[in-house]
This record gives C-alpha cells, sequence and structure tokens, in this order.
C-alpha cells in the first residue's frame, strides 16, 4: 500500500506529564510515537507509504473537536490519507457513537485503513463475527472510563481548591511552584 499513513497519537491533560523541568513533550507522546513508527516499519503494505502525524497532547478524547484530529479528518475526506494508526481505541477517541461512527461508516465509505495496534484491530482483517462486538464494546468502556475518571477527580480538585492548594499544570506569569512544594506557588524573583 503506498500512499499516505496517518499516525494520531492523544494524550488528555490530566495525564500530562510536563512538570518536569525542560520537557516540551510528555512521556506518553513520546512512546506512542515510537510504538506507530516501530508497526508502520514492520508491515510491509505500510513501509513504504509517506508518513503524517497528528497529534493532540492535552485533549480529552470525549470529544472530536480536538485540532491535531480535524486536520487529520480534513485529510482523510479530501482523499489524501489512505490508513490511520493508533495505539488503541482509547486515543483515537472515547465518545463511543462518534468512535463507531468513523470505524463502521466514515472511513469504510472513503476507503480509508483504520488500525488501533495495542487492540490488534484493523480494518483490513476485521471480520463481522462474533469477535466483531468486541471493537464497540471497547468503545463503550472508553467512555465509560472517561465519565467515571471524571467523577472521580472532581472532588479530589475541590479538596484541594478549598485547602488553598495550587492545582493547574503550570504558575501564572510572575510566579512559579515553590521547589518543596509543587502544591503552593510563590511570587518568581526574576
Amino acid at each position: 500500500m503506498s500512499g499516505v499513513t496517518a499516525k494520531y497519537i492523544r494524550l488528555s491533560a490530566e495525564d500530562n506529564d510536563l512538570g518536569e523541568s525542560g520537557k516540551t513533550e510528555s512521556n506518553s507522546v513520546t512512546n506512542q510515537r515510537n510504538l506507530l513508527d516501530a508497526v508502520i516499519s514492520r508491515t510491509p503494505e505500510l513501509a513504504d507509504s509517506h508518513v503524517v502525524e497528528f497529534c493532540d497532547d492535552g485533549w480529552s478524547g470525549k470529544n472530536f473537536e480536538r485540532p491535531g484530529f480535524q486536520a487529520m479528518i480534513a485529510q482523510v475526506r479530501a482523499g489524501k490519507i489512505q490508513c490511520i494508526v493508533v495505539k488503541d481505541l482509547s486515543r483515537f477517541g472515547r465518545n463511543y457513537r462518534e468512535t463507531g461512527n468513523y470505524l463502521e461508516r466514515i472511513f469504510p465509505l472513503l476507503d480509508v485503513r483504520f488500525i488501533a495496534v495495542n487492540d490488534n484491530f484493523d480494518t483490513l482483517t476485521a471480520e463481522r463475527t462474533q469477535d466483531g462486538y468486541i471493537v464497540p464494546l471497547k468503545n463503550i468502556m472508553n467512555a465509560v472510563y472517561s465519565k467515571d475518571i471524571s467523577r472521580k477527580i472532581l472532588p479530589a480538585i475541590s479538596t484541594k481548591q478549598q485547602k488553598g492548594e495550587f492545582i493547574g499544570s503550570w504558575a501564572a506569569y510572575g510566579y512559579q511552584k515553590c521547589a518543596g512544594n509543587a502544591h503552593r506557588i510563590e511570587p518568581d524573583p526574576e
């Protein structure tokens, strides 16, 4: 398969580990990129394709209005992308209806192959048998997981706010995180 293969990478803001000094990219994004590069290079029909990357670092999978995703889909609709490779279905999206719509309607209509590496799912080899129910079930589980994690995180954030703790990833301009306590901020002398 020649043509264009898109690797799509996504990481939620809650999972982001950019708090370490000097980092411009989270470990998860780097790891996803390395995994997808390895899979593409060892898949004969993809190895000779032109590879483009779309990344949404710090974006929730609950909605599909992510800039990297939208740029990728625009190229898919223009017929410029023949295959999309993701780490797993949850990186593609956590809204089971929307994810299912892409996998079962949009991509087949546009003749786009879709591969979710860790879920061992490839639309080129997928069959509509009993095992075909696994993908929609995983999509539902991804959506439920997202709602459950939000429900669990909100009370923890509220408690930290009530204690006066800093809950952001980065301190506002003119401030810095305290060296001994990342939940406190102090004026930045510079």
